[in-house]
């Protein structure tokens, strides 16, 4: 600690650090003399608030923060933020262009869930970036702002968006169905061979087929959104095994691949 004349010893320095957890008291000397200024006088008087921290120390001589006493004065609660101000034109803007890019994914690809898969993340990924998504939305030829479209799919501003953001009904169908397999089945191949009576990984599945399944797992949800996301082509009339890739983040993988959670999909960083 600092004496009346608010400096602080070489002793008292490598006192302090060792308790903050600088166990090695040469090395306390050591920085000490490193923050000093290079003279034998000013080792000899100390050192001061305006060596170690030059910033605080002009503050403090300003007046512009308190003097440090020997008891702790509690601080006022900070005033709460004021809550942000929506523009309404910003606001009905918006609601056009998110209008404008659904409806260019539903006449393009059928739904929302199927331009996911096949134009923003055709990779499956489950994740997409706001590079890629632009991309995705000239391609489908948005002309809005792309901008303000991330900010409202991406307000977290973790860099990402995933199916959950762009089309939260779907994520929901899809989380359900895939987690109710996962309990019957260790993988897609076995889910599509002794859950639907499927050959291998051929053959089809029609709505009347996968209503019957659903009703066996006791599939809380509509089954015909639910064949409408699973298809890869809009208006299709059956689904495939590959449509079933769709499943992978809940936990259905294929043969000889990792799981992948929901939950860890959705917060791991983009690489």
């Amino acid at each position: 600690g600092a004496d009346r004349t608010g400096r602080v010893s070489e002793q008292g320095w490598a006192d302090g650090v060792g308790r903050l957890g600088l166990t090695d008291d040469l090395h306390g000397r050591d920085l000490f003399k490193a923050i000093l200024p290079n003279s034998p006088r000013s080792r000899n008087l100390g050192l001061t608030l305006e060596h170690f921290d030059a910033a605080a120390w002009a503050k403090l001589h300003a007046g512009k923060v308190p003097a440090m006493s020997s008891k702790a004065v509690p601080s006022a609660p900070a005033p709460a933020p004021a809550p942000a101000k929506r523009d309404p034109r910003a606001q009905a803007r918006l609601a056009r262009e998110l209008e404008e890019l659904e409806g260019l994914c539903r006449r393009s690809y059928g739904s929302l869930a199927a331009a996911w898969r096949q134009c923003l993340d055709p990779k499956q990924t489950c994740r997409v970036s706001f590079t890629d998504f632009c991309r995705s939305a000239r391609r489908l030829g948005f002309g809005g702002s792309c901008k303000a479209l991330w900010r409202h799919y991406d307000p977290g501003q973790r860099g990402y968006m995933t199916l959950k953001d762009f089309d939260p009904e779907a994520f929901e169908l899809l989380r359900a169905f895939g987690e109710l397999l996962v309990r019957r089945y260790s993988s897609r191949e076995e889910a599509w061979r002794e859950g639907f009576g499927r050959d291998g990984v051929h053959g089809c599945v029609e709505e009347p087929d996968l209503r019957a399944f659903c009703d066996s797992i006791a599939y809380p949800h509509g089954v015909r959104q639910l064949f409408d996301i699973l298809q890869r082509l809009p208006g299709g009339r059956y689904i495939t095994f590959l449509d079933l890739d769709l499943l992978g983040p809940f936990g259905l993988r294929r043969s000889g691949t990792p799981v992948v959670a929901a939950a860890t999909a959705a917060a791991a960083p983009m690489p």
